[in-house]
């Protein structure tokens, strides 16, 4: 059966039967707390699914593929400016999102705040998406060549506990440190500088940047 024709197939089946199709597809992933109910569309638009379920994607995403993919790659970091390149294993990568975590619980961060994170393409992006996962938390990602207004706006709107950012990253084979200005700029102009922890990914030895309240390495 070629490509086209078993997406077809799949399709089929998951408009026959959704239940069945959902029920197999979820039993794919570790679940904390089983779900009673597939699909609950009793107030219609609204879908409830995997009702009374309890799971956690950092968890699927890592700590399931421990016992038999601990030494496999998980993460590839290619970076086109530094010419580095790193691989970190399942076992690498728990490690770091855990340590990423306890950063984020030690802030006082917990179960249904919000985070932002204004990264360059590092692998602490990740970490930092993950772990707040792990915890859960949320997590808002704002894209890193945003300027001040509209990193303003995006906090403005999530009201975050804790703000991630770096205090360098590379662009064109320079060091760029707009990021970790463009951060303090917002906090001092727009909060009076009173504003939450700000954990910072220091990177090429731009340790004399203004307004960190943490390193993550």
């Amino acid at each position: 059966m070629d490509r086209a024709s078993s997406y077809a197939a799949t399709h089929r089946r998951s408009l026959v039967d959704p239940d069945a199709f959902w029920r197999k597809r979820a039993a794919l992933i570790d679940w904390q707390t089983p779900f009673s109910q597939v699909l609950d569309y009793s107030n219609p638009p609204f879908a409830r699914w995997f009702v009374g379920g309890r799971t956690n994607l950092c968890h699927n995403a890592i700590d399931r593929h421990l016992s038999t993919r601990e030494s496999q790659a998980a993460l590839v970091f290619v970076s086109t400016e530094t010419n580095v390149r790193k691989t970190y294993t399942y076992g690498e990568l728990h490690a770091e999102v855990n340590t990423f975590a306890a950063i984020l619980k030690a802030q006082g961060v917990g179960k249904g705040d919000r985070v932002l994170i204004y990264m360059p393409m590092i692998p602490e992006a990740v970490f930092a998406m993950l772990a707040t996962v792990r915890i859960g938390a949320i997590h808002s990602v704002v894209f890193g060549g945003f300027a001040a207004s509209s990193l303003a706006t995006r906090i403005d709107d999530a009201k975050p506990k804790v703000m991630i950012t770096a205090d360098a990253g590379m662009r064109g084979g320079n060091s760029d440190s707009r990021q970790a200005r463009i951060a303090t700029r917002y906090l001092v102009r727009h909060r009076g500088g009173e504003f939450g922890p700000v954990p910072v990914a220091g990177r090429q030895g731009a340790a004399d940047q203004p307004g960190r309240a943490g390193r993550v390495t």
